[in-house]
């Protein structure tokens, strides 16, 4: 009687990885991100430059980068692929009414050659005409490839600060370039 009820067991379970494989989602670990971190630039995978203390101009872009981990892939035209967006919103620090709202604000689908490959995400947004002050944005990164989907929420502090004469200056020229 054990043995007959071992084998079926193992027929579920074989039963489940076959027609997870057949929607071409295959499962993993809980779904997790590094913390975000503020970046000036981004070269590569952990190749960045960090913004200490996390503060730009209107000229400048705030730069976050993170490394998903736990995520689930699923098959696309005969390749093994994760999925994520990243949906943003921002607030005036201590404030509930959203200043701006972006949904897909970064959109990533890499191509997965083995389970736990490392990759990372690096969303970039420019606040043009925000006042100086302290700001909060909410980074919520989505695992499509999983099902149901799942999502992480990252906060992340900065401080927009005056420009210098020499950045508008530059924003300006930049500005009149683009125009010609």
């Amino acid at each position: 009687m054990q043995a007959i009820f071992r084998q079926a067991l193992v027929v579920c379970i074989w039963s489940l990885i076959l027609i997870s494989s057949a929607f071409g989602q295959v499962l993993t670990e809980e779904f997790r991100l590094t913390d975000a971190v503020v970046c000036k630039s981004v070269k590569g995978l952990r190749d960045y430059e960090r913004l200490d203390p996390p503060e730009l101009t209107t000229y400048d872009k705030l730069i976050v980068y993170t490394e998903p981990s736990g995520y689930a892939t699923r098959m696309v035209d005969r390749q093994r692929k994760a999925a994520f967006i990243q949906n943003a919103v921002l607030r005036a620090k201590g404030l509930k009414k959203p200043i701006f709202e972006r949904k897909e604000l970064y959109r990533f689908e890499p191509e997965v050659k083995a389970d736990g490959d490392l990759f990372y995400l690096s969303a970039s947004i420019g606040f043009k005409n925000l006042p100086p002050g302290e700001y909060t944005l909410e980074l919520e990164t989505v695992d499509l490839a999983s099902s149901p989907e799942q999502k992480v929420a990252q906060t992340i502090q900065f401080r927009i600060i005056p420009a210098t004469d020499d950045q508008e200056h530059g924003a300006e020229k930049q500005a009149l370039k683009h125009k010609k």
